[in-house]
């Protein structure tokens, strides 16, 4: 009795002291503690790294203040911006709170801040990297082979239903990004109230970022504005209990799930 005792004692033990790779509320940094001056226009913004995967995966906050525009350029990485606050003009159009843009690899494009500051949370499937254009560059052919373009009004989460195959319950995502090279996944999710995934492992790093209700999990509840992030081959459970929860999921590799 005594050793099946010390048995599922060092099992408990074992799941409520795996710590997430990282955790950053919201209310306990302020973004204007962040500064950066951009190399190219010599403007100053504010970025707030999240977590940056060697070889993979950036994550980070970034506000744009009114009238920081950041020219002509590209990247040798694709890139996505997910819309906080504000509007965010680009190249391809402009975005509100709610809309996702992602920037196809290669592609010259700008984007940033006009009429009013833009709060973006900011996801790349490689490390980061900038090359500046300074000679004119016409953006008339810029079409979806750029960029996929999500504005929040274009969709509607009801209609991506998704049938927990351990529990059987009901939530919504919709798939944003799956990127080909890297298996980078970007997805939204709603947990509806009592849509609690059970312990869990992935094999992939994956982050969840709150943009509605409280996410509850084995290393905190989170409400919107925070951010949790999981190493691959973390114990975890994660979702909704009294409320519905609504997060933006990112992941630095394909997604995929080992229930324990």
């Amino acid at each position: 009795m005594l050793n099946q005792q010390c048995v599922v004692l060092s099992i408990w033990m074992n799941r409520n002291n795996m710590e997430a790779e990282r955790i950053i509320r919201n209310n306990e940094y302020d973004m204007k503690a962040y500064e950066h001056i951009n190399s190219h226009n010599k403007k100053l913004m504010y970025q707030r790294e999240f977590v940056q995967v060697p070889n993979r995966m950036l994550v980070k906050r970034m506000i744009y203040p009114e009238g920081n525009m950041i020219t002509n350029h590209e990247h040798h990485c694709a890139h996505g911006d997910f819309v906080l606050k504000g509007t965010m003009h680009t190249n391809v159009g402009d975005f509100g709170p709610g809309d996702f843009v992602w920037f196809k690899e290669g592609y010259k494009m700008y984007h940033g801040a006009t009429d009013e500051a833009v709060d973006v949370l900011y996801m790349t499937n490689k490390p980061l990297d900038m090359v500046y254009y300074d000679e004119p560059y016409s953006h008339e052919s810029d079409d979806s082979n750029s960029a996929i373009c999500l504005p929040k009004n274009s969709y509607d989460m009801k209609d991506f239903p998704h049938t927990n195959s351990k529990t059987k319950k009901t939530l919504y995502q919709k798939f944003f990004v799956e990127d080909e090279e890297t298996g980078a996944t970007i997805k939204r999710i709603i947990y509806p109230a009592g849509c609690m995934i059970p312990w869990h492992t992935h094999t992939c790093n994956h982050g969840l970022y709150v943009l509605k209700g409280k996410l509850v999990t084995n290393v905190g509840d989170f409400g919107p504005g925070d951010f949790v992030w999981f190493k691959a081959g973390t114990q975890m459970y994660h979702g909704a209990e009294e409320e519905d929860v609504d997060v933006l999921f990112m992941s630095d590799s394909k997604v995929d799930i080992n229930y324990l």
